[in-house]
């Protein structure tokens, strides 16, 4: 069995409750075992930019994210597509705007101490060190976890708060229906 960890986030269409309902498809995943999940996290939005990095002045709602540690016996590229289908299924569309208000958005982050570097999957994903809102959800879970080349997440995280304060908000720890 492999662990992986999922990254999830939502500022549309009742986040908490898009959150919530995604860690319980995400627990009906064949062949995968929903291990532990974060609490929420509410993320200040960033204004949404195009491919050439244009921003718009664009206000959105604020992000809920969390993170999940899942065992599975399925490959990377088929847990992805599984997490693909979940959003789908919430209503994601894929937009040319990075930063752009979404209904749900689940990230594979790691998977074992796999790197992977594909058109369709990068493991371990590519900005999930600079990301707080990403971090601090996966510390939560496992405050020891380590990058495949060896540096600690608490590391990274460190790094952040020395350029930056953090405007991150803890919540709580959605409640699930597992079956």
């Amino acid at each position: 069995m492999a662990t992986a960890f999922i990254g999830l986030g939502s500022n549309l269409e009742q986040p908490a409750q898009q959150i919530t309902q995604a860690l319980n498809q995400i627990a009906d995943i064949q062949d995968t075992q929903l291990i532990a999940w974060s609490h929420l996290f509410e993320t200040p939005a960033l204004p949404p930019k195009d491919n050439s990095g244009r921003y718009f002045d664009k206000q959105q709602p604020n992000y809920l994210n969390a993170c999940a540690k899942v065992s599975t016996t399925l490959t990377p590229f088929a847990l992805l597509q599984q997490l693909q289908d979940i959003e789908t299924t919430a209503g994601k569309t894929r937009q040319a705007l990075e930063w752009a208000p979404r209904v749900l958005d689940l990230d594979l982050l790691l998977f074992d101490q796999q790197c992977i570097h594909t058109v369709s999957l990068i493991l371990p994903h590519p900005e999930m060190t600079v990301r707080d809102f990403v971090l601090m959800p996966l510390l939560q879970l496992e405050p020891t976890l380590k990058m495949p080349d060896g540096t600690g997440l608490k590391f990274h995280l460190e790094q952040l708060n020395k350029t930056r304060p953090s405007a991150i908000k803890t919540l709580y720890k959605p409640e699930l229906n597992l079956k």
